[in-house]
């Protein structure tokens, strides 16, 4: 494009979540393969954390700082809303269509961008209008999964809902030298070692049975570490929450011989390096399932919300090896695991050839993204 170009980005940023962190660098990334100079302002919960883990300007994402939001919007040229699934019955629909209902009211083209529509919105009649009222006067409306648009639908959205994937899938992978840094700095070696993210069970997670989860985990881990020579790496997707359990789970995991914590904080491309190099991936969080395909590792899914996971599995030929919390126990991840590796060649050929495709889809992100300009 011959014109200077600034976009807004609003979602759920500065957590200190690893997978939301994989959204906004994808949609930068993306961004600037096509544009190099574009620039970006980033609402984000932690502004300085943003703007210097993405080098973005960034600031408040508060009611609050809303004024402050006017003026920089003054100077963009769309906004972005998304990616992820912020839009649910335990957060603020106010907050999160303020911005974008300014944006609109100075005619700013309004993207959501990869949304996942949780259909818990349906249940407050508010959300429903707030968030109805701007996507049907948005530029464009992508969402990741087929049942965020039926959600909309409900709304009485219209078409065209352009369904793609994550945007993390069209992340560009880290060098191999990069890897292979990290994976000294761990002292890991390829393919010794195995991964566990396993999530902070009474986060937002309805109706579980925390102390079920857990002994299933810390049995399971016990298993792994004293029937093979694997290290077992435990990789805290949200901090401080998924941190801590990792660090219980390590505690009640006989004396912790064999298991790591990863304690730094790797930006979201090494992790998926991380990833690509294991032997195996047991894990919970949405993203871990992403990065696990991204990497072309065989992995088993703890599938919190089976409506979230479901999709992707059936997607990549992986719906044999996703349990429910319902049905979690050590000798079903115990099992699903056995089964995983007697197919790991074959598991690892599919995931290589669906991984391609899934970037297909991430990259149709970008290019709706731009129609909008």
């Amino acid at each position: 494009m011959g014109f200077a170009v600034k976009i807004a980005i609003c979602g759920w940023y500065g957590a200190g979540n690893l997978g939301d962190e994989a959204i906004l660098s994808a949609i930068i990334e993306g961004v600037r393969t096509r544009i190099p100079d574009c620039t970006f302002h980033v609402f984000s919960k932690n502004p300085d954390r943003t703007s210097s883990d993405h080098q973005v300007e960034s600031s408040s994402l508060k009611l609050l700082a809303l004024p402050r939001s006017l003026e920089i919007l003054k100077g963009c040229d769309a906004f972005i809303l998304g990616g992820g699934v912020f839009l649910h019955k335990y957060s603020s629909s106010l907050k999160w269509m303020s911005r974008p209902t300014i944006a609109q009211m100075m005619r700013i083209p309004v993207v959501f961008y990869a949304l996942g529509v949780d259909r818990t919105v349906l249940q407050s009649r508010g959300a429903k209008r707030l968030i109805g009222g701007v996507a049907k006067r948005a530029k464009v409306i992508i969402v990741r999964d087929e049942n965020s648009r039926d959600v909309l639908l409900e709304m009485g959205v219209k078409e065209p809902i352009e369904v793609t994937v994550d945007p993390v899938f069209s992340m560009s992978p880290p060098p191999e030298e990069r890897i292979d840094s990290i994976l000294r700095s761990e002292n890991l070696d390829p393919s010794r070692y195995v991964l566990v993210c396993p999530g902070f069970p009474g986060y937002r997670w309805d109706q579980i049975d925390a102390e079920k989860y857990t002994k299933a985990l810390v049995t399971f881990i016990n298993h792994i570490v004293e029937s093979s020579d694997a290290k077992v790496v435990l990789v805290p997707f949200e901090v401080p929450w998924d941190l801590d359990f990792c660090d219980q789970l390590k505690q009640s995991a006989g004396k912790g011989i064999g298991i790591n914590v990863l304690q730094k904080e790797y930006p979201p491309k090494d992790v998926i390096g991380l990833f690509s190099s294991s032997r195996f991936v047991v894990c919970s969080r949405y993203h871990a399932n992403i990065f696990s395909i991204m990497g072309g590792v065989p992995f088993v899914s703890i599938m919190y919300l089976p409506g979230k996971h479901t999709p992707l599995l059936d997607f990549v030929g992986m719906t044999g090896y996703g349990t429910t919390l319902e049905e979690l126990t050590s000798s079903r991840l115990t099992s699903q695991v056995s089964h995983l590796l007697e197919s790991e060649r074959e598991i690892r050929s599919m995931l290589e050839q669906k991984k391609g495709e899934l970037k297909e889809k991430a990259d149709r992100n970008v290019e709706l993204l731009l129609s909008a300009l």
